[in-house]
Protein backbone atom coordinates (compact mmCIF):
# COMPACT_ATOMS: atom_id res chain seq x y z
CA UNK A 1 0.00 0.00 0.00
CA UNK A 2 1.56 3.53 -1.31
CA UNK A 3 1.33 6.57 1.24
CA UNK A 4 -0.73 9.41 0.16
CA UNK A 5 1.38 12.58 -0.25
CA UNK A 6 0.09 15.82 1.53
CA UNK A 7 -0.90 17.39 -2.20
CA UNK A 8 -2.73 14.26 -3.03
CA UNK A 9 -4.77 14.23 0.46
CA UNK A 10 -5.47 18.36 0.36
CA UNK A 11 -6.79 17.25 -3.32
CA UNK A 12 -9.39 14.44 -1.98
CA UNK A 13 -10.20 16.45 0.55
CA UNK A 14 -11.46 19.70 -1.85
CA UNK A 15 -13.08 16.83 -3.82
CA UNK A 16 -15.11 15.99 -1.27
CA UNK A 17 -15.69 19.21 0.31
CA UNK A 18 -16.90 20.24 -2.69
CA UNK A 19 -19.69 17.23 -3.83
CA UNK A 20 -20.58 18.31 0.02
CA UNK A 21 -21.40 22.11 -0.98
CA UNK A 22 -22.66 20.57 -4.50
CA UNK A 23 -25.33 18.64 -2.51
CA UNK A 24 -26.32 21.14 -0.15
CA UNK A 25 -26.57 24.16 -2.23
CA UNK A 26 -29.05 21.64 -4.79
CA UNK A 27 -31.16 20.32 -1.64
CA UNK A 28 -31.49 24.22 -1.05
CA UNK A 29 -32.73 25.53 -4.02
CA UNK A 30 -34.70 21.86 -4.56
CA UNK A 31 -36.33 20.53 -1.68
CA UNK A 32 -35.25 23.93 1.11
CA UNK A 33 -33.65 21.88 3.36
CA UNK A 34 -30.27 22.08 4.02
CA UNK A 35 -27.04 23.05 6.34
CA UNK A 36 -27.34 26.31 8.62
CA UNK A 37 -25.91 29.26 6.76
CA UNK A 38 -23.06 29.50 9.24
CA UNK A 39 -22.03 25.84 8.19
CA UNK A 40 -23.19 26.73 4.14
CA UNK A 41 -20.66 29.76 4.58
CA UNK A 42 -17.56 27.53 6.44
CA UNK A 43 -17.97 24.70 3.90
CA UNK A 44 -17.76 27.67 0.46
CA UNK A 45 -14.75 28.85 2.35
CA UNK A 46 -13.02 25.73 2.99
CA UNK A 47 -13.69 24.91 -1.11
CA UNK A 48 -11.93 28.14 -2.00
CA UNK A 49 -9.02 27.50 0.43
CA UNK A 50 -8.20 24.10 -0.31
CA UNK A 51 -9.19 25.01 -4.13
CA UNK A 52 -5.97 27.96 -3.53
CA UNK A 53 -3.54 25.85 -1.64
CA UNK A 54 -3.81 22.86 -3.54
CA UNK A 55 -3.26 25.13 -6.80
CA UNK A 56 -0.01 26.71 -5.31
CA UNK A 57 1.08 23.29 -4.10
CA UNK A 58 0.40 21.24 -7.37
CA UNK A 59 1.71 24.39 -9.71
CA UNK A 60 5.13 24.85 -7.68
CA UNK A 61 5.28 21.13 -7.56
CA UNK A 62 4.84 19.56 -10.76
CA UNK A 63 1.97 21.19 -13.79
CA UNK A 64 -0.56 18.97 -14.69
CA UNK A 65 -3.77 19.43 -16.54
CA UNK A 66 -5.50 19.56 -13.37
CA UNK A 67 -3.91 22.92 -11.62
CA UNK A 68 -5.75 24.67 -14.43
CA UNK A 69 -9.21 23.61 -12.41
CA UNK A 70 -7.61 25.10 -9.56
CA UNK A 71 -6.16 27.92 -10.85
CA UNK A 72 -9.82 28.96 -10.92
CA UNK A 73 -10.25 29.19 -7.05
CA UNK A 74 -7.58 32.34 -7.52
CA UNK A 75 -8.43 33.60 -10.17
CA UNK A 76 -11.99 34.25 -9.03
CA UNK A 77 -10.47 35.56 -5.66
CA UNK A 78 -8.27 37.95 -7.15
CA UNK A 79 -10.31 39.46 -9.42
CA UNK A 80 -13.44 39.97 -7.08
CA UNK A 81 -10.38 41.91 -4.89
CA UNK A 82 -9.57 43.57 -8.28
CA UNK A 83 -12.74 44.60 -9.21
CA UNK A 84 -13.86 45.39 -5.48
CA UNK A 85 -11.20 47.79 -5.87
CA UNK A 86 -11.95 49.27 -9.28
CA UNK A 87 -15.33 49.86 -8.57
CA UNK A 88 -17.80 51.08 -11.78
CA UNK A 89 -21.17 49.32 -12.25
CA UNK A 90 -19.69 46.98 -14.61
CA UNK A 91 -17.50 45.95 -12.26
CA UNK A 92 -20.04 44.91 -9.88
CA UNK A 93 -22.00 42.96 -12.42
CA UNK A 94 -18.37 41.02 -12.50
CA UNK A 95 -18.22 40.48 -8.69
CA UNK A 96 -21.96 39.50 -8.76
CA UNK A 97 -20.83 36.50 -11.03
CA UNK A 98 -17.71 35.54 -9.00
CA UNK A 99 -19.19 36.19 -5.72
CA UNK A 100 -22.13 34.54 -6.02
CA UNK A 101 -20.76 30.76 -5.01
CA UNK A 102 -19.75 31.97 -1.90
CA UNK A 103 -21.50 35.02 -0.68
CA UNK A 104 -23.71 34.70 2.20
CA UNK A 105 -26.76 36.08 3.19
CA UNK A 106 -27.21 38.15 5.96
CA UNK A 107 -29.12 37.18 8.89
CA UNK A 108 -31.98 40.29 9.84
CA UNK A 109 -33.86 38.84 12.33
CA UNK A 110 -33.75 35.90 14.52
CA UNK A 111 -35.92 34.26 17.16
CA UNK A 112 -35.70 31.21 18.45
CA UNK A 113 -35.82 28.54 15.47
CA UNK A 114 -37.13 31.19 13.01
CA UNK A 115 -34.98 33.22 11.11
CA UNK A 116 -35.24 36.05 8.69
CA UNK A 117 -32.47 36.32 5.94
CA UNK A 118 -31.71 39.13 3.24
CA UNK A 119 -31.89 37.29 -0.33
CA UNK A 120 -28.32 37.77 -2.39
CA UNK A 121 -29.70 39.41 -5.38
CA UNK A 122 -26.78 41.08 -6.31
CA UNK A 123 -25.62 44.45 -6.88
CA UNK A 124 -28.46 45.25 -9.41
CA UNK A 125 -31.17 43.01 -7.92
CA UNK A 126 -34.25 44.02 -6.20
CA UNK A 127 -34.78 45.33 -2.91
CA UNK A 128 -36.46 44.01 0.09
CA UNK A 129 -36.94 40.29 -0.80
CA UNK A 130 -36.30 37.80 2.70
CA UNK A 131 -36.22 34.27 2.95
CA UNK A 132 -37.61 32.56 6.35
CA UNK A 133 -36.32 29.64 7.39
CA UNK A 134 -36.54 27.24 10.37
CA UNK A 135 -33.35 26.32 12.37
CA UNK A 136 -33.28 22.47 13.64
CA UNK A 137 -29.75 21.97 15.09
CA UNK A 138 -27.21 22.03 12.35
CA UNK A 139 -30.30 22.06 9.63
CA UNK A 140 -32.56 24.66 7.99
CA UNK A 141 -35.87 24.15 6.25
CA UNK A 142 -36.67 27.27 4.18
CA UNK A 143 -40.18 28.19 4.60
CA UNK A 144 -40.64 30.71 1.96
CA UNK A 145 -39.84 33.88 0.53
CA UNK A 146 -41.39 37.38 1.75
CA UNK A 147 -41.37 40.67 -0.36
CA UNK A 148 -41.35 43.70 1.80
CA UNK A 149 -42.56 46.09 -0.52
CA UNK A 150 -39.69 48.65 0.20
CA UNK A 151 -39.63 47.97 4.23
CA UNK A 152 -35.96 46.99 5.36
CA UNK A 153 -36.26 44.40 7.77
CA UNK A 154 -33.91 45.09 11.20
CA UNK A 155 -33.85 43.84 14.42
CA UNK A 156 -34.04 47.67 15.90
CA UNK A 157 -37.10 48.33 14.26
CA UNK A 158 -38.98 44.93 13.83
CA UNK A 159 -39.55 42.09 16.55
CA UNK A 160 -40.26 39.03 14.70
CA UNK A 161 -43.73 37.06 16.55
CA UNK A 162 -44.03 33.72 14.67
CA UNK A 163 -45.88 32.33 11.59
CA UNK A 164 -49.53 32.37 11.63
CA UNK A 165 -50.39 29.82 9.06
CA UNK A 166 -48.82 31.32 5.24
CA UNK A 167 -47.67 34.54 6.85
CA UNK A 168 -45.20 35.97 8.72
CA UNK A 169 -45.82 37.85 12.01
CA UNK A 170 -43.81 40.59 12.72
CA UNK A 171 -43.89 43.59 15.37
CA UNK A 172 -43.58 47.28 14.07
CA UNK A 173 -41.78 48.38 17.40
CA UNK A 174 -42.24 52.38 16.07
CA UNK A 175 -46.23 52.02 15.07
CA UNK A 176 -48.31 54.36 16.99
CA UNK A 177 -51.35 51.85 16.92
CA UNK A 178 -51.45 49.43 19.96
CA UNK A 179 -50.84 46.27 17.84
CA UNK A 180 -48.45 47.17 15.06
CA UNK A 181 -48.43 43.95 13.88
CA UNK A 182 -47.28 43.62 10.27
CA UNK A 183 -48.29 40.23 8.25
CA UNK A 184 -46.30 39.03 5.02
CA UNK A 185 -47.41 36.20 2.68
CA UNK A 186 -44.76 33.44 2.66
CA UNK A 187 -44.73 32.42 -0.82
Amino acid sequence: MDKETFCEKLTRLHFILLMAALLNFSARKVIGFSLTHELSYILNVSVYLTGIVTFFKLYFSRFRKIVIYFSFYLISMLSALFFFMMGGIFWAVIVTITAYPVWHDAKVINKNDLVVYEDFQGFLGSCCNYTVSEKCLIFEKRLGLIKTDGEDLNEENYSLIGVKGDALQIRDMNANEPSGYIYFEIK
